[in-house]
């Protein structure tokens, strides 16, 4: 059976700067992309495409982890292997996901019953941490607050990047010994 549309999962809150300059509580949409959806394949496409035009300067040697998950949505329609999600302003007519919209994206893969890892997560360029066009603020947090409502008795465990690592700490992931791995207990 072929789906054609993201599958809504929750509602979740971020905060969105105001044109007073304030901070305030804004709702999102946290949503599955379903890799036999050449929609969801195409919103996700043009999410990367957008992304990566953020930063032209930064082309030669950076890619947004957006395209390297519009490669594996393509290839998972065979393998499976993945869940892809999107955290995005967007509340409805999901069968159209708006690229524009898109917040955040994380893609997991499911290692056991009891352990999801995060392949990737990445926030809209612009609304990173400290970025000066920044309007949006707490989209990753946000996204993995989703991930452990979605998924209640399963840990997360994932390999930051260094830019990352104090975030993941911060928000209570604990080394794993030995390795470079993170992991957020149930």
């Amino acid at each position: 059976m072929i789906n054609f549309r993201a599958k809504f999962h929750s509602i979740e809150y971020i905060q969105n700067l105001t044109p007073q300059n304030q901070w305030v509580r804004k709702a999102a949409s946290f949503v599955e992309l379903t890799p036999d959806s050449d929609r969801d394949v195409s919103s996700l496409r043009e999410t990367a495409y957008l992304w990566n035009a953020e930063f032209p300067e930064r082309q030669v040697y950076y890619n947004t982890f957006a395209t390297d998950m519009m490669r594996d949505i393509y290839f998972d329609k065979y393998t499976k292997m993945y869940r892809f999600f999107a955290l995005t302003n967007q509340f409805q007519n999901f069968e159209n996901l708006d690229s524009d919209k898109i917040l955040g994206l994380v893609q997991i893969k499911e290692k056991s019953p009891k352990l999801n890892e995060i392949v990737y997560l990445q926030t809209e360029p612009q609304n990173m941490h400290g970025e000066a066009r920044q309007k949006y603020k707490y989209i990753g947090s946000t996204i993995i607050d989703a991930l452990r409502n979605l998924f209640p008795f399963r840990d997360i465990e994932l390999n930051p990047i260094d830019s990352s690592y104090q975030f993941y700490k911060k928000y209570g992931f604990k080394d794993l010994p030995e390795t470079r791995f993170l992991r957020y207990f149930a």
